[in-house]
């Protein structure tokens, strides 16, 4: 029996935080994608300050979504015998990651030279491996998961044992080693590139989950968030492997911690928890919308960067999650892979 942060939560106090941090990291991935589609496009210049808000924003948008993913590894595979688990990962995962890759191959056809890097139907990837564009977080979860979870199976055949804190301190070494100066050949980086680096964030959620660190004052809360804005400085400031890595491991953590407190002090987070229960939707979709966006306003005549991205935000989160909405209603949600 797995006990922990998870498990010692009410129910809608774990689901609440839950989501507000799938909520606030999906509006940044939103947000970050919309900042780099304008620089692209030529109408935001890459000036020191969105060099600088690019940087902090990726330092530990994606680790969040790791971390995030680690905390209910164990509950998930627990349930699941190996052909199971697989499975389960395969409809979740690259089911989502093929179809998505076909519509928005499909969408980048369609609109020709409208969107930046337009492709032609010749281009169209019917084998959607390697994960191109942001779909790379799918096929990087996927091998994560997969791989742990066998070795998890093997470490509890081998050793006999019920408690696998030694397992997962192990593994959580292993990765950061792997992470921090193994290097990945050169033929296999599109297929291993991101999994080896994101490995230790998502055991350092494992590790989250099996534990019950809380905060319990204010105090602590105005200095863990005050952690948390120097972790970002740092990020924005230096720009090494380990501090690198540092940045994705405890920022993250920082921020579930502060969010945790505020659902348990009755901070109410209505808006990032719907962004949280729709973040896959918005995931997969969301730069089409934005793109559809900036097209229209580019053949208005309209090149005011604030306005590009506020719009292209807002219909980066609207769009799917009206796609989202109607999946739910109509049962569609596995088969959209949402």
């Amino acid at each position: 029996m797995v006990t922990g942060l998870l498990t010692a939560a009410p129910a809608r106090e774990r689901l609440d935080w839950l989501d507000a941090a799938r909520g606030l990291g999906i509006l940044l991935v939103v947000f970050a994608h919309c900042l780099r589609g304008l620089e692209t496009a030529g109408i935001q210049p890459l000036t020191p300050l969105v060099e600088t808000v690019d940087r902090v924003i990726y330092a530990f948008h994606m680790p969040l979504f790791f971390l995030l993913s680690g905390l209910m590894f164990e509950h998930v595979a627990r349930r699941h015998a190996p052909a199971g688990f697989l499975r389960d990962r395969m409809l979740r995962l690259l089911w989502p990651l093929a179809l998505w890759t076909w519509i928005f191959f499909a969408f980048r056809a369609a609109a020709g030279n409208a969107v930046n890097g337009g492709a032609s139907w010749a281009e169209f990837p019917l084998n959607p491996l390697p994960p191109q564009l942001h779909f790379w977080f799918l096929w990087a979860l996927f091998v994560i998961s997969a791989v742990l979870y066998l070795m998890w199976r093997l470490w509890q055949r081998i050793s006999g044992s019920r408690s696998d804190t030694t397992f997962w301190l192990g593994s959580f070494t292993l990765s950061c080693i792997l992470a921090l100066w193994v290097p990945v050949p050169e033929a296999l980086g599109p297929w291993l590139v991101p999994a080896v680096l994101y490995a230790p964030c998502l055991i350092a959620g494992v590790l989250f989950a099996r534990g019950d660190v809380q905060i319990t004052s204010l105090v602590t809360l105005l200095l863990t968030l005050a952690l948390f804005a120097l972790l970002l400085w740092l990020a924005a400031t230096l720009n090494s492997a380990p501090s690198n890595l540092s940045v994705a491991l405890f920022a993250p953590v920082l921020l579930l911690l502060a969010l945790r407190r505020g659902v348990a002090m009755g901070v109410p987070f209505p808006y990032l928890g719907l962004l949280g229960q729709a973040s896959m939707a918005i995931f997969l979709a969301h730069t089409m919308f934005s793109a559809g966006v900036r097209i229209v306003l580019v053949m208005a005549g309209i090149a005011d960067p604030v306005l590009h991205l506020v719009l292209g935000t807002l219909a980066g989160l609207a769009g799917p999650l009206a796609l989202w909405a109607a999946a739910r209603r109509y049962g569609l949600m596995r088969l959209a892979g949402f």
